[in-house]
């Protein structure tokens, strides 16, 4: 029983040295008649402790437009890091969306890992795809001198 006991503990002091912090912030600006025209938020998770080769900083960033009536007029997503941990690029995710005055999506952009895929997308009013383009971007190593 003292030895369940001692490894609880010592594994719950070693969970304290390697968590993340996280902070979440809102921003909200509105029109003159009280109705909201930019959402934002930002939510930032690090490590707690800064070490020179286990670094960790993941940043997501929303932010979305509202036209005078209440419909969304864009909105965007961008996901980045910075550390050793997971994929290889700083920016792993951005999305843009923008809409029409009535609430349909108008057109849709993502790019994924820097720019290494994009996919973009544009419907007409009624809210049907009329278009669509795929693009991966293949990078060229060069040596170093």
């Amino acid at each position: 029983m003292r030895t369940i006991i001692f490894f609880v503990l010592i594994f719950i002091g070693h969970i304290g040295f390697c968590q993340y912090t996280r902070t979440y912030n809102v921003h909200i600006d509105t029109f003159k008649n009280g109705t909201v025209f930019h959402y934002n938020t930002r939510k930032i998770v690090k490590s707690k402790e800064f070490q020179l080769h286990e670094f960790y900083l993941k940043e997501v960033v929303r932010h979305t437009f509202y036209y005078p009536n209440g419909h969304k007029s864009s909105m965007s997503e961008r996901i980045t890091k910075k550390g050793t941990y997971g994929k290889y690029c700083f920016e792993i995710k951005f999305e843009q969306k923008e809409f029409y005055e009535n609430g349909k999506l108008k057109s849709r952009e993502l790019n994924l890992c820097d720019c290494y895929k994009v996919k973009k997308y544009k419907y007409n009013e009624r809210g049907k795809l009329i278009s669509h383009e795929y693009i991966k971007n293949r990078w060229v190593k060069k040596k170093m001198d």
